[in-house]
C-alpha cells in the first residue's frame, strides 16, 4: 500500500534502489502507488520484481504563509480606517 511505500522511501537514502521481489497482480496500481509515494523510475519485470529510486531530494509541498512581522506590515494596514484622536474625541463625548 502507499503507507508501506512511504515508509521505504523515508528509510532509503538519497538516490537509493529499492528492489522488491513479489508477485504483482496489476502493474499499473502499483507504479501508481510507487509514483505517489514519491519513487522515481519505477519498473516492474516479470510480474514479480519490482525496481524503484528515490529521488535525490524530496520536494515538499509548499504553502506560503505570513510571519508575524508582516503581518503589521504597512502595507496591510489602510491608514484611513483607523481611529485617530478626533474619532476618539467623539466617541467620549456621545456617551
Amino acid at each position: 500500500t502507499i503507507n508501506y511505500f512511504d515508509k521505504l522511501l523515508y528509510l532509503l537514502k538519497p538516490e537509493g534502489i529499492l528492489h522488491s521481489l513479489s508477485f504483482v497482480s496489476s502493474e499499473n496500481s502499483i507504479l501508481q502507488e510507487l509514483k505517489l509515494s514519491g519513487f522515481v523510475s519505477s519498473r516492474i519485470a516479470n510480474n514479480t520484481t519490482v525496481t524503484c529510486e528515490k529521488p535525490r531530494s524530496v520536494n515538499a509541498a509548499a504553502v506560503w504563509k505570513i510571519d508575524d512581522d508582516e503581518a503589521v506590515d504597512d502595507d496591510l494596514i489602510n491608514k484611513d480606517d483607523l481611529l485617530d484622536e478626533k474619532d476618539k474625541k467623539n466617541q467620549i463625548l456621545k456617551l
